[in-house]
């Protein structure tokens, strides 16, 4: 009898242990901004894309993440799904660069044009390249225009940037030296945080939010450096609808309801070459393709993936920064272009 009682009581002891450890791995979503939830499983990963964890994830509680013995530490986030908002995409995944001082950081944003995408394709080989440099890296999520129109990912990504500042100590990060880099969409956030105001709001109760949202340099892949569709017909040319989410983007319903004053005023605060100004930092701008200006307008029937990651938005924006003397740099890889780290690593002060 007493041996039954002490093994129930063994059994009733692990299904307790269980059942706390299912409710640590899978709190509510995480609203104050201060959770963290170590992910268990990891996609595999392909070519220059690190695959991992779920998409829209929710924003939870903090773990470091365990790696088991197969899987380099470097290759894990030391957190996965920091919330850094309220909303479900407001999360980012985290690698700590292994260094005795403060660390620069760079934060990266997906490509998918505002619709798609998550926190899990970062570039494999700058990533690798930024922890190997002691750089620390951030991967983080944004809100779609399918549901929310501009501003808002821009404003995500900004609240990224200043809530990653928050930790510095707690992560010994340098808050002075942040950088982001992202392809596409995501290169077309990072220009835009490159050029636009800082975005702290001293006033706000948020300490977060009085973070700076500057940034010492920025790495774009097929960025976009506008995003009035008047400019990139003129200079690039297309089909006049531009790209299947410029809608959604703005939140209108037709291309006719672009001309009118609200969605001009939306129009010019979203485009890059608006905002710049002479304390802007250097830009270091990889496209497809060389530029090839006689072959502009491009027909109607070129393909947007083509129009909208043409060499010509660097080319445009270049041009604004060689009238103020600033630094800037587009081209096609491994063609006179300088290495992704070797960029960050000059900016960052790194020998």
């Amino acid at each position: 009898m007493t041996k039954t009682i002490i093994t129930v009581l063994l059994l009733l002891m692990t299904f307790s242990k269980a059942l706390s450890q299912q409710a640590y791995i899978k709190p509510k979503a995480n609203i104050n901004r201060d959770g963290i939830e170590a992910q268990e499983e990891r996609k595999e990963f392909t070519n220059n894309e690190i695959k991992a964890g779920k998409e829209d994830p929710k924003g939870k509680k903090q773990k470091k993440r365990k790696t088991g013995k197969k899987t380099s530490k470097e290759s894990l986030p030391t957190f996965n799904d920091v919330s850094y908002g309220p909303d479900k995409r407001n999360v980012f995944d985290f690698w700590q660069a292994k260094s005795d001082k403060p660390t620069p950081v760079l934060v990266f944003f997906h490509g998918g044009g505002f619709v798609k995408g998550n926190k899990s394709y970062i570039w494999r080989s700058l990533l690798e390249d930024c922890l190997a440099s002691g750089i620390s890296v951030a991967s983080a999520n944004y809100r779609f225009v399918t549901t929310d129109p501009f501003p808002a990912a821009m404003h995500d990504g900004a609240m990224a940037i200043q809530f990653i500042r928050t930790k510095a100590k707690e992560w010994n990060i340098d808050p002075e030296r942040f950088a982001a880099a992202g392809n596409s969409a995501g290169g077309n956030m990072s220009v835009w945080l490159a050029t636009h105001d800082d975005l702290a709001d001293k006033n706000s109760k948020d300490p977060f939010l009085q973070q700076s949202s500057r940034l010492l340099c920025i790495i774009g892949q097929g960025a976009q450096t506008t995003n009035d569709p008047e400019v990139i017909l003129k200079n690039i040319g297309g089909s006049h609808e531009v790209h299947s989410s410029l809608l959604a983007f703005y939140g209108i319903k037709s291309m006719n309801e672009v001309k009118n004053t609200k969605t001009q005023e939306l129009v010019k605060e979203a485009s890059s070459l608006c905002h710049v100004t002479k304390d802007d930092p250097p830009l270091l701008l990889y496209y497809s393709s060389e530029l090839d200006e006689k072959s502009l307008p491009l027909p109607e029937t070129t393909k947007q993936g083509h129009v909208i990651h043409h060499p010509m938005f660097g080319k445009l924006i270049k041009d604004k920064y060689d009238a103020l003397g600033l630094d800037c740099q587009y081209g096609v890889v491994g063609k006179n272009m300088p290495r992704m780290i070797t960029f960050l690593k000059k900016h960052f002060g790194i020998n």
